[in-house]
């Protein structure tokens, strides 16, 4: 039980550091992107709108993924949290394990959301255009 403690804990620190508002923001340039790539594209709309969100997620998933590592492990050693979290009579790869597994559970929920969001998109923007394969 002390690893998903761990795992806790470090999702916690993610929430306290306002990833909320990184995400949302994401979420928004994400949104506003793919419906603006559609939109001006001389190719069918649907069809780009599916390849320019693939291609952002497959951009903005690593990079949140090296802010979220530099926030739970950087940031914590400036802030001397460390001294406290290591102190618990717990092995010290719990530590480090508890925080890798909280930025994949973190970066799973952000790719499911961000998939819903382009598969939801995707299918408001088709709508308009009939193409004779569907994306």
């Amino acid at each position: 039980m002390p690893f998903f403690q761990d795992i806790r804990l470090a999702i916690h620190l993610t929430i306290g550091a306002r990833i909320a508002g990184l995400v949302a923001a994401l979420t928004a340039f994400f949104l506003v992107t793919v419906w603006l790539a559609a939109q001006f594209s001389a190719r069918q709309p649907a069809t780009v709108a599916l390849d320019t969100g693939l291609s952002l997620i497959r951009l903005a998933l690593p990079l949140l993924a090296v802010l979220l590592l530099q926030e739970l492990l950087s940031r914590e050693f400036d802030r001397k949290l460390y001294l406290s979290s290591l102190t618990y009579p717990r092995p010290r790869h719990h530590f480090l394990l508890g925080r890798v597994a909280a930025i994949a559970v973190l970066l799973l929920g952000l790719l499911v959301i961000l998939a819903a969001v382009l598969a939801g998109l995707t299918t408001w923007i088709g709508h308009d255009y009939a193409q004779a394969t569907p994306p």
